[in-house]
């Protein structure tokens, strides 16, 4: 009784590894299709983020180099006067 138990148990093992690998083949065959397709994507990430550091490069760069606002602009001494109650 127990050997047939054991034989019923071995079959159903192979058909199951059976039927798993002819699945993973499957798998496999897709995977090389898309292959490419994956491929082309990272190398877009790639240069988007690329091109974002540029940008932040750049950027930074424009922001250091605009001139400060001048000191003696009549505008803002008047709103900071009237902050101060027109203290000096």
């Amino acid at each position: 009784m127990i050997d047939a138990i054991i034989i019923v148990m071995l079959i159903a093992s192979i058909t199951y590894s059976v039927i798993l690998h002819m699945k993973l083949n499957k798998f496999y065959v897709v995977l090389r299709e898309f292959a490419p397709a994956i491929q082309q994507f990272s190398d877009a990430v790639d240069r988007s983020e690329n091109s974002v550091k540029e940008l932040k490069a750049t950027s930074s760069g424009l922001n250091q180099a605009k001139a400060p606002a001048p000191a003696s602009d009549p505008v803002s001494t008047f709103f900071r006067l009237a902050r101060m109650g027109g203290r000096s």
